[in-house]
């Protein structure tokens, strides 16, 4: 089984502390609003990280979650965009770090389907081994 995937969380607390940067700067008009709402959607992403780095059990359960999450938060900074509160650079640069942290969140979301605990993927691979394995499968392969 693959270590957890650290770097996500890494990306998270990098992209959870340019966010807080730019929430500080929005004008006063949005900050409250649409500034909070930011700031909870990459602090929801990181807790969602870090529970599936430290559950075994309910991994992917988690990475199911925070991937959900991330889309939300996407469609937060391209409505910050629309609403001007910050310009296009900084949209690109926030955007940037969203796609990485996407990107790797599904790399490592594949690693654990849903719906699968450690045991029974280890048990799915067993049996996969063993069907491989037989006389019958050897003689197609052969063919």
């Amino acid at each position: 089984m693959k270590q957890p995937n650290v770097s996500c969380l890494v990306l998270s607390r990098r992209l959870m502390r340019e966010v807080q940067i730019v929430a500080d700067r929005i004008p006063h008009k949005h900050k409250y609003s649409y500034g909070t709402e930011l700031r909870s959607l990459t602090m929801k992403v990181w807790t969602l990280l870090n529970l599936a780095w430290q559950s075994k059990t309910q991994r992917a359960v988690y990475l199911e979650q925070a991937s959900n999450a991330m889309d939300e938060l996407k469609q937060s900074l391209q409505l910050g965009v629309d609403i001007k509160a910050y310009s296009v650079k900084k949209y690109s640069e926030l955007w940037r770090l969203a796609e990485d942290l996407g990107n790797q969140i599904g790399g490592w979301k594949k690693n654990y389907p849903i719906g699968q605990n450690p045991v029974q993927q280890l048990i799915a691979l067993l049996e996969r081994a063993s069907i491989l394995s037989t006389p019958a499968a050897s003689s197609e392969a052969t063919r």
